[in-house]
């Protein structure tokens, strides 16, 4: 139910502000009301919403408790506990912590599509049924790593400036440590994607679905990490399948959509990268879940990559006619996740904070 009317919501702002007068100006006021709206609802959930919200409240008081003697009792990483402390000096309120957080996240993201997307439209709706504004109230360590790639890492490599890139990402994984993935997306910027890496880099993913279990497990008990880094049940490969069939339908669609042309551009072929980059390493996830949280570097990049190829690519009618399917193939998609496995993210059971004990730890 919470789903259909975050969707509403969305719509109705779009239907009001752009379907009558369509000019950039409109669309612009829709994407500022769009994530002021998601703001507000992630910034205001109920401590019961997401598995990790209360603990990441716990650390914040912890860290206001300890100041900077926290960093060597803290099991996060120091990026995020440097934050953490940092926030300590202007409040203790957990509540104001949640805002602020609410609002880094949705300001880059926001930010993120506002410079790259051309579709504004399509772009909040994959950002919320692609399931990312769950994400945003539960992965909030790895969130923080994702904007810092997309918001500053991509834009070093585009523009070819190595080692501002190389600190940003290093930045990152001082907020989650598998952020280390992000050096690929200065190779791939600036790379042509042809026919015999695509044919590689699908024979050496599955090389690596049929072996990683094995050796990842092997390895994972000589380091004695711990088990939730090991291969994850039924239930979880069924997600990465999904997850891998919905990232490879929109890579095949864009390739082929785009190969019609005589001349593709830069941007075209990192569209294409992270799309298949995101289908592949959710297709190695199946047996070893941990990857999925690695391909979340490269999928975040479709809500503005799969968009831009319809507008860049079809004709006007065309995109239009596209842009109405594929919302509704993603609400469809979304419900039914939600729905039927409600045990894959606990944000999907959002609540609002209404009482005094859903909004404050006591």
């Amino acid at each position: 139910m919470f789903n259909f009317l975050v969707i509403f919501l969305i719509v109705l702002i779009y239907s009001i502000f752009c379907l009558v007068d369509h000019d950039r100006k409109n669309e612009k006021l829709f994407l500022i009301l769009s994530f002021f709206l998601l703001f507000i609802l992630v910034g205001f959930r109920s401590m019961s919403t997401g598995s990790d919200t209360i603990s990441y409240n716990y650390s914040f008081l912890a860290a206001c408790k300890y100041k900077w003697k926290y960093l060597s009792l803290s099991r996060f990483e120091p990026g995020f506990n440097i934050f953490e402390i940092l926030m300590s000096y202007i409040t203790h309120n957990v509540r104001v912590f949640m805002l602020v957080i609410s609002l880094v996240f949705n300001y880059f993201i926001y930010r993120f599509i506002k410079k790259y997307s051309k579709n504004y439209f399509l772009s909040v709706m994959m950002y919320i049924c692609l399931l990312f504004f769950y994400d945003s109230m539960m992965f909030i360590r790895q969130f923080f790593a994702m904007i810092i790639l997309m918001s500053f890492s991509y834009e070093y490599a585009q523009e070819k400036k190595l080692i501002p890139f190389v600190i940003s990402v290093f930045i990152a994984t001082q907020f989650h440590i598998t952020s280390i993935v992000g050096l690929l997306i200065y190779p791939i910027v600036n790379m042509k994607l042809n026919k015999k890496r695509v044919f590689f880099l699908i024979v050496f993913s599955l090389a690596l679905l049929y072996s990683i279990a094995s050796v990842s497990n092997k390895i994972f008990e000589i380091l004695e990490w711990n088990y939730t880094y090991k291969v994850r049940d039924d239930s979880y490969s069924l997600a990465n399948s999904l997850y891998f069939i919905s990232y490879f339908i929109m890579f095949i669609y864009s390739y082929i959509i785009i190969k019609r042309k005589k001349y593709i551009n830069s941007n075209e072929h990192f569209y294409l990268y992270v799309m298949l980059l995101s289908s592949l390493i959710c297709l190695v996830s199946i047996k070893m879940n941990v990857l999925s949280r690695v391909a979340s570097y490269f999928t975040i990049f479709s809500i503005t990559a799969f968009p831009n190829v319809l507008k860049e690519n079809c004709t006007k009618r065309f995109a239009l006619s596209n842009t109405l399917l594929i919302t509704i193939i993603l609400i469809l998609y979304s419900t039914s996740i939600i729905y039927f496995r409600p045990e894959w993210n606990t944000a999907f059971n959002y609540n609002i904070c209404t009482t005094e004990n859903d909004c404050f730890i006591k």
